[in-house]
């Protein structure tokens, strides 16, 4: 089988897995409420644990992941188990550290993000050593091109999740208090069959490797951090502004983003195409190409944008409603601009892979510290609180792709005039 049809196979494989995991992640908030297992307000603080958690996880683990792929593939095989080693210390360290911290400051951060539920952030330091775990064993795998093994992984988490919440449901012990801690565990129970499955040789972590590794973790990490934060931001921002007062508009606001943002449910399987296709070109010398791919992108990703936003005030409405339940809703203006703010999301996140490709990380830290700046300046607009924190998604996403794409225009032009630069496979070194 060639390379093609290999890395073909693997695209399907993954992309019907993900597939899958977000119709189950679907199932794991509709269930909550069609079977009136949270009102309103206890749901807002189940859906806020959720964008909370990933916000926190994605944007330190998923970097970690990434740097275990690196630094696993660019190593000879006798050192592999111990950079893993090495990098799993790292993490574990840093997820210690981080969950230890969240119960020191439990009080706070329940008053801040979850209405005082303080049990929720346990959950939430449950869940970020499973997410820790979760992404080192997935970063092994796709080293390995164990591409099965990492859907399976993937599959395992969302099937663990839902099954323990109809546990609860049928043992009638379901509430919010056992419901976070869901999260979790699905990570948890997933890793566990990775860790089985791989069978990974580890070996004494190597401190010589420490400094170097963990510097690329947290260049990577820095700039993860700041996009789910742009990401996550209507959840992360809705309980610290809204007020108890508004806590039914944030449980609207959450099935809103949840529904809105379907299209990156496949986003890993296009970055995945993408950042290869755009280092071959410019290793190629071929950057008409590289540029080309990326207008393309753009522009079918502003016209999907436009359409689906349209689409969205016509039925969003009546989508939601059908999904989650009669008691939730959001104004036109307000699905349009989450929906519009996710594509968006989704245009920047491919402009910044083109940034990756040219060897200018540190540009796409300013495109998402931008964008954050900006949708931060929206929140002082007197305006209605679903219309400050959906315009704010809006134009912080808007600025990110503004940002990101003027820079790829000025940096592809610089590497077009002087093409001798940095060689683009470096990103693996």
């Amino acid at each position: 089988m060639s390379v093609q049809s290999k890395a073909s196979n693997n695209l399907r494989t993954v992309t019907g897995a993900l597939i899958i995991n977000g119709i189950l992640t679907y199932a794991y908030f509709t269930l909550p409420t069609r079977a009136s297992l949270l009102d309103k307000e206890e749901f807002a603080i189940f859906a806020t644990l959720w964008f909370v958690v990933f916000t926190v996880g994605a944007g330190l683990f998923v970097p970690l992941e990434q740097e275990i792929v690196r630094a696993v593939v660019t190593s000879a095989e006798a050192e592999q188990g111990r950079i893993f080693s090495t990098l799993a210390a790292l993490g574990l360290v840093v997820a210690a550290v981080l969950s230890g911290m969240s119960i020191v400051f439990r009080d706070g951060l329940a008053d801040l993000f979850f209405a005082g539920e303080t049990s929720t952030v346990d959950a939430f330091a449950f869940a970020l050593v499973g997410f820790m775990a979760f992404q080192c064993l997935r970063g092994w795998a796709a080293a390995n091109l164990s591409f099965g093994k990492y859907s399976m992984m993937i599959l395992v988490d969302s099937t663990s999740r839902l099954g323990l919440l109809l546990v609860l449901f049928s043992t009638e012990t379901a509430r919010l208090t056992t419901m976070a801690f869901t999260l979790g565990a699905g990570m948890m129970i997933a890793s566990i069959a990775g860790g089985f499955s791989l069978q990974i040789k580890l070996a004494k972590p190597d401190p010589s490797q420490l400094r170097s590794l963990a510097g690329r973790f947290a260049g990577l990490s820095s700039s993860q951090f700041l996009a789910q934060i742009v990401l996550n931001g209507p959840l992360l921002i809705a309980p610290l502004v809204g007020g108890a007062e508004n806590a039914t508009q944030v449980a609207d606001l959450g099935v809103g983003l949840l529904l809105l943002r379907t299209p990156l449910l496949l986003y890993p399987a296009v970055a995945a195409t993408v950042l290869p296709r755009l280092v071959a070109s410019l290793e190629n010398q071929t950057v008409n190409v590289f540029r080309r791919e990326l207008f393309l992108w753009t522009a079918g990703g502003l016209t999907a944008t436009l359409l689906g936003s349209v689409v969205s005030a016509i039925v969003g409405g009546q989508v939601l409603q059908f999904l989650f339940g009669p008691e939730y809703s959001l104004p036109i203006i307000a699905l349009m601009c989450l929906f519009a703010g996710s594509m968006l999301f989704i245009l920047a996140s491919t402009l910044s892979l083109g940034l990756l490709a040219l060897q200018h990380r540190a540009f796409i830290i300013v495109g998402w510290a931008g964008s954050t700046a900006a949708g931060t300046a929206v929140l002082l607009i007197p305006a209605s609180f679903l219309s400050r924190i959906s315009l704010a998604y809006l134009i912080s996403t808007s600025t990110a792709v503004l940002i990101m794409g003027l820079s790829v225009a000025i940096f592809s032009g610089k590497h077009a005039a002087s093409p001798s630069g940095h060689p683009p496979s470096a990103i693996l070194s």
